[in-house]
């Protein structure tokens, strides 16, 4: 018997060391575990101190966004306002061209409508002028005809004179 007794005694030693090898070793892996976890539960710290980093950047970030969205809107508003007014103004140029050009045209009618008109008292004034210079022309016809008539009846009279003269002369000798 003594074999299997120092074989249950090595049997017993063994399981013992065994026992205590596994009793290590779950110490060993409990430490490992606990270590884990704590630095597990480091890391779920630092992963939230980080999300909630991020989250708190991202918000800003995002309210700074936003912001500059609204700021932009704003921006856009005063554009298209500013378009609204230029758009009106172009408008407004239109329409005062178009009645430019339409008095324009109306204008280069009347102008030329005019320009006949000048022509035609050019014309007139010419004329005018031509008939002024042939009743001057005439006048003077008319004057030189009228000093040749009274000379002429100067002369007639003159010669009646002399005739009665004469005759008055004569019917004294008779």
């Amino acid at each position: 018997m003594e074999p299997i007794s120092s074989e249950i005694a090595e049997l017993k030693a063994w399981k013992k060391n065994a026992q205590e090898t596994i009793r290590k070793q779950q110490v060993e892996h409990k430490e490992f575990v606990d270590d884990r976890m704590a630095c597990i539960q480091a890391l779920e710290q630092r992963l939230q101190a980080t999300e909630d980093e991020a989250t708190m950047r991202y918000e800003v970030e995002l309210l700074n966004i936003c912001k500059e969205r609204d700021q932009f809107r704003n921006q856009m508003e005063v554009k298209d306002g500013e378009i609204s007014r230029i758009k009106a103004e172009k408008d407004e140029i239109v329409k005062e061209m178009k009645t430019l050009a339409s008095w324009k045209e109306e204008a280069l009618c009347n102008l030329k409508a005019k320009e006949r008109e000048v022509m035609v008292l050019e014309i007139a004034a010419r004329r005018n002028l031509e008939f002024e210079t042939e009743l001057e022309r005439q006048r003077e016809k008319y004057e030189r005809s009228r000093t040749a008539l009274l000379n002429m009846e100067n002369a007639l009279q003159a010669v009646e004179g002399e005739r009665k003269r004469l005759l008055g002369n004569s019917s004294q000798f008779v």
